[in-house]
């Protein structure tokens, strides 16, 4: 017979329980290179989007190109068409592309995957992903630090266009 002493100890002695983790503060929407990943659909799948969130986003896009062809369908119709104008179309409809993706990861994506999307987007951007400011921030690198990096991603900018 095993001892009951062991058994009322458990009982008798409270057991501190681990402390509940706070909810997880609202993060800063993404930057608007990571938001713009997810117009693609590697990005959209490696963030394991539902098809619903994959909807939006690629209905989204689709509304704001819609309007932006019916804008250069007006255009077209002018006589004497300016390049001015056309640059223009090209600048809102990149504004507008830009908007509701920074938009859409802020109401579909949850904290994760917009960290995760921040994760990619460094990826992505390689040496260039240390001279920005959150990334040295997130990484407490010191001044020293911040002028090796710079002067590290000049020298392979050089080199790059020797």
């Amino acid at each position: 017979m095993k001892p009951m002493w062991a058994f009322s100890l458990l009982v008798a002695v409270p057991v501190a329980a681990a402390p509940v983790p706070s909810p997880k503060a609202a993060d800063e929407p993404v930057s608007a290179p990571a938001a713009r990943l997810l117009e693609h659909r590697r990005i959209q799948k490696e963030l394991k989007l539902t098809g619903d969130q994959r909807t939006a986003i690629v209905d989204g896009l689709a509304d704001i190109d819609e309007a932006i062809d019916k804008k250069r369908e007006k255009l077209a119709r002018i006589a004497n068409l300016n390049q001015e104008d056309l640059d223009k179309i090209d600048k809102e409809q990149a504004a507008n592309r830009e908007k509701f993706l920074i938009s859409a990861s802020t109401k579909l994506l949850n904290t994760d995957s917009r960290s995760r999307l921040r994760q990619i987007n460094a990826q992505v951007r390689g040496i260039d992903a240390f001279l920005d400011p959150g990334v040295q921030k997130l990484l407490t690198l010191s001044e020293a630090q911040k002028k090796s990096v710079t002067r590290a991603v000049k020298e392979q900018e050089e080199k790059i266009q020797a």
